[in-house]
């Protein structure tokens, strides 16, 4: 009988009762104390099991929310482990509260009634919210609208759980902070911010995980979730690279630090059929103009602009000018072959990475055109006085040893350069003056400046290739030399020669080889006062026992004998007897060397008709007396008017009459 009244009319009279208190909607938490709490033994357990079946089974307003009474079908608990934890049960509450979870509201009970709903026979726990449901359903879906330390904390507990569906969940979220805590992140975002590709990100980037996320136990669980720590994607890789340029706005030693991370990471992570995409993208960096640059262009002096540097780097040095494409920038070693209009590569460990960059596309000596060797030449030689300058010499013979190398390879556009333009230009640098190829020979000992000259002996072989095809000789022409000299007389004109002027054709002169056969129409040379005169108006003052008359001009004692031989000067002898044959009279009409016409009269008679002949003379003349002297002497050549004459000089046969013919 207890039994049946226990659990019948007195369970409907405490629900009863319950409904009144609710529908008084009085602020009371009188209907939590009338729950039956100590009903597991005896008259009471029916009690209990009858109450709390009714509850759980009819749609009584029975549970006290935020949004009034409501029934046990609109209601979801928090777990009994989560209202253990007193700072996470009230953000639970909070949470669920603001984000329902299968359209119900979350309630609040004692704990002692929990354990009550806990034991009824009818699924309570349908109604109950996990951890892990929490955890997964509500807070990680929702946790961008939550901020603060507290709620990170939460998500560290979480991943600690070590639960695989929670750890699913923080995979699928964007719920780590990152280092800068302006954003979460997902995992599969974040950097490990001691790893090798560490480098290629700032903390600007929010790539790395907050503090709270840095002790080991927790990155190995992020790297797990997918942090990335060993590679990253290319896709990645390239967004890291496009936003070098766009740093270095801010500041360009980070920029450049980026840079050379991005590097290291090609040389080692990216296939080589890849590398190829990054090269249109400015990421590498372009080398500042130097402090001993010559007085000529710098490519990018239209465009210089002070870079930016970050708080960290203010006492850094400048080395770099901005960002370049790899396609679009050449090695730094061939900084003085293209620096007056292209690009060229801050040192990067050039040869330990030689080939990646080859692979990104920076050019090298091979990638030179024509037109880049051309204006870097013109403006070096556009003024003279940049010969003087050391690093002028510098660049010049790296040009030299780039054409030379180009054309050993048999490069056809560099060789029709080098024979068709360079060839008419001033490009061969020595003695501190650019000159022309047809002023240059291999080797000249003496001083010939500023008409002809001679290599340095330490540069001919190593660019052998270039000034034999740019078209320095071996030795010059004989035009070559009198046109030097043409121009010294040119310059001076009528007047007398300088000291160091005459020294100058004299040196000239002796480049004239006695092999050569020289046409002296246009050869002059300065007399003994040291004015020009052409050589067939001066003689050599050899013979002092010939007496020097007015007209004779002498040869300046500066220049050789040879040398006058060579270029058909007459000797005093000859100049004298040219003078005495000008006395007997001016020459008219037909005119033939007197050894000609006697040989040819010879010629018409019979040997043994020519005495005859000259006693038939003797007789035609009136003679009385016809000698035949046979003369055996042989007379001196020392004092005969010219060299010709010495055959005169022997046996003779001689014939004389007493009368004039």
């Amino acid at each position: 009988w207890n039994d049946s009244l226990l659990s019948d009319p007195v369970v409907e009279a405490t629900l009863e009762l319950l409904m009144v208190i609710n529908d008084a909607a009085v602020e009371t938490n009188l209907c939590y104390e009338l729950w039956p709490t100590a009903c597991d033994y005896g008259l009471w357990r029916s009690f209990g099991h009858e109450f709390y079946k009714a509850i759980i089974e009819r749609q009584l307003p029975v549970f006290k929310t935020h949004k009034g009474y409501k029934s046990f079908q609109e209601c979801i608990f928090l777990h009994k482990d989560v209202r253990e934890n007193t700072r996470l049960n009230q953000i639970a509450f909070d949470i669920l509260k603001e984000n329902p979870l299968k359209e119900k509201i979350i309630t609040d009970i004692p704990l002692d009634l929990y354990k009550c709903l806990e034991k009824s026979p009818i699924n309570f726990l349908e109604h109950v919210i996990t951890y892990e449901q929490f955890i997964t359903k509500s807070f990680l879906p929702n946790i961008a609208k939550f901020q603060g330390d507290v709620f990170d904390e939460i998500v560290l507990e979480a991943m600690r759980s070590r639960n695989e569906c929670i750890l699913a969940a923080v995979k699928q979220h964007d719920c780590i902070p990152s280092c800068k805590k302006f954003h979460r992140q997902n995992p599969g975002n974040l950097v490990h911010p001691n790893s090798y590709i560490s480098g290629l990100f700032l903390k600007d980037d929010e790539r790395f995980p907050a503090k709270l996320f840095c002790e080991e136990r927790d990155l190995e669980i992020l790297v797990h979730l997918g942090m990335m720590k060993d590679e990253i994607p290319f896709e990645l890789l390239q967004l890291q690279s496009e936003s070098v340029i766009k740093l270095a706005t801010t500041c360009t030693e980070c920029a450049l630090h980026r840079s050379k991370e991005i590097l290291w990471y090609i040389q080692y992570k990216v296939p080589k059929e890849k590398t190829i995409s990054l090269s249109e993208i400015p990421f590498l960096p372009v080398k500042k103009k130097p402090t001993n640059w010559p007085p000529i262009k710098w490519y990018m002096e239209s465009s210089l602009k002070k870079n930016k540097k970050c708080t960290n780097h203010q006492e850094e040095p400048n080395n770099v000018e901005c960002f370049e494409k790899p396609c679009n920038i050449y090695f730094g070693n061939l900084i003085n072959v293209v620096g007056c209009s292209k690009p060229v590569l801050e040192r990067h460990d050039h040869e330990y990475f030689h080939e990646t960059l080859r692979a990104l596309g920076v050019k090298d000596e091979r990638d030179i055109d024509v037109l880049t060797l051309n204006y870097q030449i013109n403006e070096i030689i556009q003024t003279p006085e940049n010969a003087k300058v050391e690093k002028v010499e510098e660049m010049c013979e790296n040009i030299y040893a780039t054409i030379a190398k180009r054309l050993t390879d048999s490069d056809p556009h560099i060789e029709e350069f080098v024979s068709d333009h360079l060839s008419e230009v001033p490009c061969v640098l020595t003695e501190k003056t650019f000159v022309s190829p047809k002023q240059v020979i291999f080797n000249l000992l003496i001083d010939c400046n500023p008409y002809l000259f001679g290599l340095r002996s330490l540069n001919v072989e190593r660019y052998r290739a270039f000034f034999e095809k740019v078209g320095v000789r071996q030795q010059f022409e004989p035009d070559d030399i009198i046109n030097a000299i043409l121009q010294i007389r040119n310059k001076f004109g009528e007047k007398q020669l300088s000291k160091e002027a005459l020294n100058l054709v004299s040196r000239l002169t002796t480049l004239l080889d006695e092999e050569w056969t020289i046409q002296n129409e246009d050869c002059f040379l300065p007399d003994e006062k040291g004015y020009f005169c052409h050589v067939d108006e001066l003689c050599i003052n050899d013979f002092d026992w010939i007496s020097t008359t007015e007209s004779m001009r002498f040869l300046n004692s500066a220049i050789s004998t040879k040398v006058a031989s060579l270029v058909g000067i007459k000797s005093k002898r000859e100049q004298s007897l040219l003078n005495e044959s000008h006395e007997f009279g001016d020459e008219f009409g037909q005119h033939e060397e007197l050894t000609n016409r006697i040989k040819r009269i010879l010629d018409g008679y019979p040997e043994a008709c020519i005495l005859k002949e000259l006693l038939q003379n003797a007789d035609d003349a009136g003679a009385t007396v016809l000698h035949f002297i046979k003369d055996n002497r042989q007379h001196g050549t020392e004092h005969i008017f010219s060299d010709n004459w010495k055959e005169l000089q022997g046996p003779a046969l001689c014939v004389y009459n007493d009368s004039v013919f």
